[in-house]
């Protein structure tokens, strides 16, 4: 018989949000609820064992021991020596087996929590999708915040089980081997601060239109294995005041860092949940998301920074050698990231045919100019091409970078590290273009076509030249057209850079008068049948 006071919480959870408490009662079924108790004891009692079995036990007619755990001179590399005690027992030192265990849940944990989690809740929202039942959500009157915080707070529960079962050990652990309590307090913030932000990057995989869980869990096993790794070794060189300082700062930067892009994630979170048919971000978002990204870079770069300094070490110079790798780090970022503003922002076929055969409606009902208007429009509407958009974006990521260039030693650097960035721009809005005119197309398959078309023009360009053995140093101009120009600028003439952007804004320019004709011929297809009609 159910007791009074759990029908009692059961009730305010079910007010506070009906979508979490639809998911314990799906979820929190006996049987499942055993299998995860008994999964998580089960595998900190192997853990225990596997750990019990590294230290040496006596054996009569053996006189030396060799052990991680002994107390005794080193023997060899983290293997020392063990020293007996008056009664002729093994003095084995504890602390350092505790940590050892503590480390080891420290990694294991983390990614139970976050791989689990991830699978779980891409699978589980592929399969509403494909059963219908997400849309019955959309048209439920909760926010869409309140629905996809029940889904994070209630589809990974067997995961959070896990873990929670395992908790104690894991405190028990940190207290034997003297872990600083601040150190454990920021180990748990930081994992909740990652798995916060995994867990949004799952359900936008997912509205954005991925249905591979394993592929997701994948990914993320690729990127978090490594972090985990990193968190949990850096205990054992946690005693000294400096390392616990450098520990403490970059916990702070990833709790930063992971607020940041869980807040923007879940901006695109609530407007494609509402309206699938939508852009995952709108442009004005992606200048606020642009910015951001600037800002990490900020982060990481002083970050580094304060480390030389806590280290006593020699900061980054400025030598010529030193920056102009942060040229090509900054190409590569700049790619990178404006491949995904182009998936986010690029509208299809049909959102651009109403624009353009609507938007002189807008125009005349703002009661601006028709050019005023579709400068604001291209700037900030969000169904007109996203070249101008991608060119604002472009702005924003540089504006900074393009200063720090102007602080560089020498004129010849600077200029070299100024017609790197501007081809690397150039190359970017070529192809947004792109790939606006392939999203164009009548074709069903429109943007597969973009992808390939613009996966092509990054990658066969290089690979092309590597295959005829035609290296920057031999022949730099061709490299000025390939997405690795910033890697040949240094090679080239400056006559051999100037035309390249030449060649570039000319062929950007071809593009943009297409582009023009085409959404010119897309407004008027649907006008100019009734008025020959009509004139007949």
């Amino acid at each position: 018989m159910r007791l009074s006071w759990l029908d009692h919480w059961l009730d305010r959870l079910g007010d506070w949000n009906p979508q979490l408490l639809r998911e314990l009662k799906g979820r929190m079924k006996p049987r499942t609820v055993i299998l995860a108790v008994a999964t998580s004891l089960l595998g900190q009692g192997l853990l225990f064992m596997f750990l019990q079995g590294q230290i040496p036990v006596v054996v009569e007619g053996v006189s030396t021991y060799r052990s991680r755990y002994c107390t005794g001179p080193e023997a060899y590399y983290k293997t020392y020596n063990c020293l007996r005690d008056a009664s002729g027992d093994l003095v084995m030192n504890w602390p350092h087996w505790w940590l050892d265990l503590f480390n080891a849940l420290g990694w294991a944990l983390p990614l139970v929590l976050i791989i689990g989690g991830v699978y779980a809740l891409i699978s589980d929202l592929t399969k509403e999708e494909r059963r219908g039942t997400l849309n019955f959500l959309r048209l439920s009157p909760r926010s869409s915040q309140s629905i996809l915080v029940g889904k994070i707070l209630g589809v990974p529960v067997l995961p959070y089980l896990i873990v929670a079962v395992a908790v104690p050990l894991h405190l028990w652990a940190a207290l034997a081997a003297q872990v600083p309590f601040s150190l454990v307090l920021s180990f748990y913030a930081v994992s909740g601060a990652v798995c916060g932000l995994f867990y949004s990057a799952a359900l936008f995989y997912t509205l954005a239109g991925g249905n591979q869980a394993w592929l997701g869990s994948l990914a993320v096993l690729a990127l978090v294995a490594p972090l985990a790794g990193a968190l949990q070794s850096s205990f054992e060189y946690g005693a000294s005041n400096q390392a616990l300082t450098i520990w403490l700062w970059s916990c702070l930067l990833l709790l930063v860092s992971c607020s940041l892009w869980t807040y923007w994630i879940w901006q695109a979170l609530n407007r494609r949940f509402r309206n699938p048919n939508t852009t995952l971000i709108s442009k004005q978002q992606s200048y606020g998301l642009t910015a951001s990204l600037q800002l990490q870079l900020l982060l990481i770069i002083g970050f580094f920074w304060l480390i030389a300094l806590i280290s006593d070490t020699p900061g980054p110079s400025r030598s010529q050698e030193d920056m102009l790798p942060l040229l090509y780090i900054i190409s590569s970022l700049n790619l990178c990231w404006f491949a995904i503003v182009l998936a986010a922002l690029t509208p299809h076929r049909q959102t651009l045919q109403d624009w353009a055969r609507y938007r002189h409606q807008q125009a005349t009902a703002s009661g601006g100019g028709r050019n005023r208007s579709l400068l604001q429009d291209l700037i900030w509407g969000e169904k007109s091409p996203a070249i101008v958009a991608v060119a604002v974006n472009l702005v924003i990521a540089n504006a900074l970078w393009g200063l720090m260039i102007l602080a560089f030693p020498s004129a010849s650097q600077r200029l070299q590290a100024l017609a790197g960035l501007v081809l690397s721009l150039s190359l970017i809005l070529i192809y947004a273009a792109i790939t606006q005119l392939l999203l164009l197309m009548r074709t069903q398959k429109r943007a597969l076509w973009a992808v390939g078309a613009v996966g092509a023009a990054v990658v066969l360009p290089p690979l092309v030249l590597a295959a005829l053995a035609l290296t920057p140093e031999k022949m730099a101009l061709p490299w000025l057209f390939s997405a690795f120009s910033a890697a040949a600028v240094g090679q080239a003439s400056l006559s051999a850079v100037c035309l390249a952007l030449l060649a570039q804004w000319g062929f950007f320019c071809l593009l943009c008068l297409r582009l023009t004709r085409q959404l010119q011929q897309a407004g008027a297809s649907a006008s100019k049948p009734l008025l020959a009609g009509q004139t007949s």
